[in-house]
């Protein structure tokens, strides 16, 4: 039968399109936050002692503290945020995994309820166009939103490098030329020891 053929086929574009939604169950995006730890190192800096001594020392160490608990608050922040997008993407991929079942039942469901003959068979054709518009639509705008995602991942991941890891925080004073080398014999020194 030429209806068994139509339908063949649209199971076969079924299972690619569902075969771009992966396997498995979707991970969620708590796997990857970890504010609240962060939380918690941001309370510690906050207890930091700041007020028993004073000097350039003291200041530099007390800018040192504000950046680091300011760029530990803002790991926080993208890391939720982070979680919020990996979150939304298994969303999609859940919600485009169930959208492609609902649609091959309906498929499968439709075709089976025309008649048995000719005429039937004429009917599956509209039948399988529709559910393949459909299988487009949803593959389409499932792409788009996890396009979307992508690209708010991106712009997170810019915000965590544009938070200056691998330099210094503080803006602690460089120590004197002199001093520098002082140093650098006394720890040679010690080393020959």
């Amino acid at each position: 039968m030429a209806a068994v053929g139509v339908l063949e086929a649209f199971l076969s574009t079924w299972s690619k399109a569902r075969a771009t939604f992966g396997a498995g169950t979707p991970e969620p995006g708590s796997s990857y936050d970890d504010s609240a730890t962060l939380t918690g190192l941001r309370g510690d800096l906050d207890a930091a002692p700041t007020a028993h001594w004073s000097g350039r020392a003291a200041e530099a160490y007390g800018a040192a503290n504000a950046d680091h608990r300011r760029v530990v608050s803002e790991l926080g922040t993208l890391d939720r945020r982070l979680a919020d997008q990996i979150d939304r993407s298994a969303q999609i991929v859940t919600d485009g995994r169930r959208d492609l079942e609902a649609i091959r039942e309906w498929v499968i469901a439709a075709a089976a309820s025309v008649p048995r003959n000719r005429a039937g068979e004429l009917m599956v054709a509209p039948i399988v166009q529709q559910g393949l518009a459909q299988l487009a639509e949803v593959v389409t705008r499932a792409n788009a939103d996890l396009s979307t995602v992508g690209g708010d991942i991106a712009t997170i991941d810019r915000e965590f490098q544009a938070l200056g890891f691998g330099k210094e925080f503080g803006g602690l004073p460089d120590a004197p030329p002199a001093d520098r080398e002082a140093g650098v014999r006394a720890h040679q020194e010690s080393g020959r020891r």
